[in-house]
Order: C-alpha cells, then sequence, then structure tokens
C-alpha cells in the first residue's frame, strides 16, 4: 500500500480529477509524422500546485504560460509526449520524474497557456 503522507503529502491534497491524453503519431506523405488526435489514458486523483509564470516569444507574438507541478500515484508509461486535461484546461507535460525511483509517485512539471 502506498503511503501518501510520506514527504508531507495528505490524501486530501490529492482533490484534482484529472485525465493524461496521449497521441499517436502517423507516417505523411512526406516522410515525417503527423500528430493524430488526443486520446484518454486514464483518470486519476491529482496534487496540482502552481509554480511560476512565464513568457515566450512564438513567431513574434508574446505567450504566457503557467507552470505547474502535478503529482499523482505511480503510474507505469506516463511520458513528455503527453498532456494533462483539467475540464477545459490543458496542461503540456514538460517532464516525469519517478519520485526516489520508489515507483509510488509520479511528479510532472507541466505548463499550461495563460487564458486557455
Amino acid at each position: 500500500m502506498l503511503n501518501c503522507k510520506k514527504e508531507g503529502y495528505r490524501p486530501a491534497d490529492f482533490r484534482h480529477e484529472i485525465t493524461i491524453e496521449g497521441t499517436t503519431l502517423t507516417a505523411d506523405d512526406s516522410g515525417g509524422q503527423t500528430e493524430g488526435a488526443w486520446t484518454e489514458v486514464g483518470t486519476v486523483w491529482a496534487y496540482i500546485r502552481s509554480s511560476a509564470d512565464r513568457e515566450a516569444i512564438f513567431a513574434d507574438r508574446k505567450e504566457e504560460f503557467v507552470k505547474h507541478e502535478i503529482r499523482i500515484r505511480y503510474i507505469e508509461g506516463i511520458d513528455a509526449t503527453m498532456r494533462v486535461r483539467l475540464g477545459d484546461r490543458i496542461f503540456q507535460i514538460q517532464s516525469v520524474v519517478n519520485e526516489d525511483e520508489r515507483n509510488e509517485f509520479l511528479l510532472m512539471r507541466t505548463h499550461e497557456k495563460a487564458g486557455s
């Protein structure tokens, strides 16, 4: 049994029901790959903490992002090609860390486009 009280996590902290989504890549006519539709990988309870705001310049326009750390109980196969959905909000996964390599918790560092 996993201990949610470890490191100061309380079961009540895992109060957001999130959906983890993945996509498939398919070959296109020019020899590259095209991203397919997002599909649900699973729904889990998560602890979400905002960590910082950030601005980036894309094609001569400024976009604001909010960084979040999303912690869930360990699930094998979650990686940075996936995303997290919370209602209408989308969080792009930047990195996934198996905390202490114990297969108990995953920490996903994400960013969310401001205003999305």
